[in-house]
């Protein structure tokens, strides 16, 4: 389906990652082990015209539920970043998470978005439907943190701390595409260069 979109329509692929870790470092005593505070990461992937695009949002609010979702997804839908494309038909992607997405309210949600676009359909993936774009970019954000915090440098001490890290993290593995493609003959053959948005949420 996403090779055959329309000039304005679009898939949004929504999900929660493990949330993650606080004090993390190349040092980490005892008490930062045992101590270390989370923060929710929940992504909304925007597909359209062949490009993807991750909005991601971070957050000391740790109750993933339908209220968080509306939330972000309003954040999204308010930015300069989603107005520009003047999408108008939409479609949503989730798992049957029951108490984030498969709910009264996140339904009722999508309903009073209708009037908004020309078409809007709401999707759930099978049970053990395997892996999507959020799980792939969800591995890249995990080998991130996991590799910096090897480092001096790399400490995670505070939701900025991560949003730093992360953001040197996609650039580095964007870079990597770039030289990895200027040496490949087959146009077919060249990684896409990938881009990330990261939003706090209060």
């Amino acid at each position: 389906m996403k090779n055959n979109l329309d000039i304005h329509e679009c898939i949004l692929i929504i999900d929660f990652k493990q949330n993650l870790e606080l004090n993390r470092g190349p040092s980490e005593s005892s008490k930062s082990y045992y101590n270390r505070p989370q923060r929710s990461y929940f992504t909304i992937s925007l597909i359209y015209g062949g490009e993807i695009v991750y909005y991601d949002f971070i957050s000391d609010v740790l109750v993933h539920d339908s209220l968080f979702v509306i939330d972000c997804m309003n954040i999204l839908f308010q930015s300069d970043q989603w107005k520009q494309h003047n999408f108008d038909k939409i479609h949503f992607w989730m798992d049957n998470g029951p108490h984030h997405f498969r709910t009264i309210e996140l339904m009722g949600y999508f309903t009073s978005l209708k009037s908004n676009f020309i078409q809007l359909t709401i999707n759930f993936f099978a049970p053990y439907h395997g892996k999507c774009v959020c799980d792939s970019h969800f591995s890249l954000v995990s080998r991130i943190i996991n590799s910096s915090t090897k480092y001096s440098n790399g400490e995670i001490l505070t939701t900025d701390d991560i949003i730093r890290i992360l953001n040197r993290g996609f650039s580095e593995s964007n870079q990597n595409k770039k030289d990895r493609n200027s040496r490949k003959k087959n146009q077919d053959q060249l990684e896409s260069i990938i881009t990330t948005i990261i939003w706090k949420y209060f």
